[in-house]
């Protein structure tokens, strides 16, 4: 009876955040992209948090800065409601953000600062997020000023293939040297 009534409360001990809960309310501490934050709960425990549902411009791409700014601005250092949902494959946890019930992860779509991830965005408030970002697209809003907008997945996946390109170039360059000195020593050998 004692080891269970010891277990109990160990398992009571623990902060609500060590256990999947429902809402935990806490500070924004720092945000790091349009779509990533710094979340410190009720406890002092800083985790990073990424929007669920939600995929803005990467900072180097295109409304990168601007999608941080608005996202900084609507909740940075500011009390907010976090409801975790799942881990996403970085193994950054991600979440419905709120501040004064306002979902900021709809907030984003509907200012146009971000795109629903229809691959990851699978609960019944997705098909909402997709009508405000297709209300944000009809209206120009944010970064769909730009036609040719590119989701943050495609511009990755663009970067990642002119990266390995540049490598493979890097390569040949270095192939096409050490050929060329090889040649210049078998030359300078044979005088």
């Amino acid at each position: 009876m004692r080891k269970i009534m010891g277990i109990i409360l160990a398992f009571l001990a623990f902060p609500a955040t060590c256990i999947a809960s429902g809402p935990m309310k806490g500070k924004v501490v720092s945000v790091s992209s349009g779509d990533l934050i710094s979340f410190q709960d009720q406890y002092g425990e800083i985790r990073q948090l990424s929007l669920y549902g939600i995929d803005a411009p990467d900072n180097e791409q295109k409304m990168g800065q601007h999608a941080k700014k608005m996202l900084f601005a609507m909740i940075g250092e500011k009390d907010v409601i976090v409801k975790l949902i799942e881990n996403e494959s970085k193994g950054i946890p991600s979440a419905y953000v709120a501040l004064n019930g306002l979902s900021i992860n709809a907030a984003l779509v509907k200012a146009g600062c971000a795109w629903v991830n229809q691959e990851t965005c699978k609960s019944s408030k997705c098909s909402n997020w997709t009508g405000y970002q297709h209300y944000a697209k009809k209206n120009k809003k944010g970064l769909w000023i730009d036609p040719e907008a590119k989701p943050p997945w495609e511009w990755r996946q663009r970067r990642m293939k002119a990266e390995e390109i540049v490598k493979k170039l890097r390569e040949y360059s270095k192939f096409c040297v050490t050929v060329h000195n090889s040649q210049s020593t078998t030359e300078g050998s044979g005088s």
